[in-house]
């Protein structure tokens, strides 16, 4: 087994480990999930696509109407695709009350814009 191989569990532990939180009550929450394709290389990881998979009823994002399958390809005005999953966190993190601007591409080709207002996260939900 090469040294690649035994590295790369570990950096992945470490991709999907939560951030602490400043604050539990200033943290924001849209209400969708990501299914997120990375790429490039162990020491390198580079976010290839980001595609909604989930959003709850009543959230921030299904007032906006996202909807399963769009493609997410930018966050704040910046493309997605070649960010690192740092840089990809740091931009879609807001505290409650923030805005958030996502452009999707609809499975029909549009594309569509849209400001997300963070709201606190409801005691049910998961991330």
């Amino acid at each position: 087994m090469s040294k690649n191989a035994l590295a790369l569990p570990a950096l992945l532990l470490a991709l999907t480990l939560p951030c602490a939180p400043a604050s539990a009550a200033s943290d924001g929450w849209f209400g969708f999930s990501l299914a997120v394709e990375v790429g490039g290389t162990v020491l390198n990881p580079r976010i290839e696509s980001a595609t909604i998979s989930k959003v709850a009823p009543g959230s921030p994002a299904d007032r906006q109407h996202v909807t399963l399958g769009d493609l997410l390809f930018e966050v704040e005005g910046t493309p997605i695709a070649g960010m690192t999953p740092d840089e990809f966190k740091a931009k879609m993190k807001k505290s409650v009350g923030e805005g958030l601007t996502l452009t999707f591409r609809r499975s029909d080709g549009a594309s569509r814009t849209v400001v997300l207002v963070a709201t606190a996260r409801p005691d049910d939900s998961r991330k």
